[in-house]
């Protein structure tokens, strides 16, 4: 398999990944656990890390170049896009939640996070870096490395 591959980079990312989460299931952890949290994050850094190790083992100082401005070239798109970005995702969840509380849901999850919030002002702002940052860490390996593998063979 050439190191270019999209299924050798599928193959290491998903092998890293569970290599963390396999560990916390075997471990009995929970996302009540210091270690497990960890491990969870650690899990997901898995896409990231192999996007850019993919990026420097297979670019040349050109492409490596580009991966890195299309990760923080911010001006390549408009204000309005960044808010379509940034509110998407929390105007999404809002009407999951008020769509699962009108059929008699306990608010997508939610509800708990809701009641706790004055015991745990905390617990909001890791659900919020759960739904927004976790998944832009993700894309700096899907989209910014396997995309362009992929988008080579099949537009």
């Amino acid at each position: 398999m050439k190191k270019e591959s999209p299924w050798l980079f599928f193959l290491c990312t998903f092998a890293l990944t569970w290599l963390f989460w396999g560990a916390a299931i075997i471990l009995g952890l929970t996302m009540e656990d210091t270690a497990g949290v960890i491990l969870m994050v650690a899990g997901v850094l898995g896409p990231l890390v192999t996007g850019i190790t993919f990026t420097s083992w297979t670019k040349d100082r050109a492409g490596r170049r580009d991966y890195w401005k299309r990760v923080f070239g911010f001006g390549r798109i408009g204000w309005k896009m960044y808010l379509v970005i940034f509110l998407a995702v929390p105007v999404l969840h809002g009407l999951s939640i008020l769509l699962d509380l009108a059929l008699g849901g306990g608010g997508s999850g939610w509800g708990p996070l809701a009641e706790g919030l004055a015991e745990r002002p905390w617990s909001f702002l890791f659900s919020l870096v759960a739904a927004t940052i976790i998944p832009f860490i993700e894309e700096l390996g899907w989209r910014g490395y396997v995309q362009d593998r992929l988008q080579e063979r099949h537009t």
